[in-house]
């Protein structure tokens, strides 16, 4: 019985995410873009809706793999938007104003507080979602990009760091149709 409920509540929550049908009971997902990097062996792939509505919530996946042999650290703080650099900027190179949250998260008086280093194991991954309208006022339709930023430690010495960065990751926002 409870896997029918969960089974209902898996499609009704499907259905309220992508309100664009095709046929009974199959849901039109969102074009999705992406962007990989790789360096040093750590894999960062960024993934999002090639287009949303103005106003709505934009998020962003992103997920790293160790492909290395060695454990791996990230720093973790009570909110992944502390952990991981975000940057949005509009079709002529400008910088997308922070709404409030952003501030707090990115601003100059952005305090890191404290944070732990959980293990990345070989061949683990982490994965996080991100809301960028939660950060950046998304509310103009126009063409973006994003950029982001990770950054990983060795766990054992010498402990050397890797940034990991995907750059220019496109994406649109579109007007609400009426």
């Amino acid at each position: 019985m409870n896997a029918v409920i969960s089974g209902l509540l898996a499609s009704l929550i499907a259905n309220t995410m992508y309100s664009s049908q095709e046929g009974p009971g199959k849901v039109k997902l969102p074009k999705m873009v992406e962007m990989k990097t790789v360096h040093e062996r750590l894999v960062m792939v960024g993934a999002m809706p090639e287009a949303s509505s103005a106003g709505s919530e934009v998020f962003v996946k992103v997920d790293v793999k160790n492909q290395r042999n060695e454990d791996m650290r990230y720093v973790h703080r009570h909110s992944s938007y502390l952990d991981i650099g975000l940057a949005v900027h509009d079709v002529h190179g400008k910088a997308v104003p922070l709404t409030r949250f952003g501030q707090w998260a990115y601003g100059a008086a952005r305090d890191g507080g404290s944070a732990s280093l959980p293990l990345l194991k070989p061949e683990k991954q982490v994965v996080v979602h991100l809301n960028l309208a939660r950060v950046f006022d998304l509310s103009l339709p126009g063409e973006y990009s994003l950029s982001v930023t990770w950054y990983f430690v060795q766990d054992q010495p010498p402990r050397n760091g890797v940034y990991l960065r995907i750059e220019k990751l496109r994406f649109r926002i579109v007007e609400e149709p009426r």
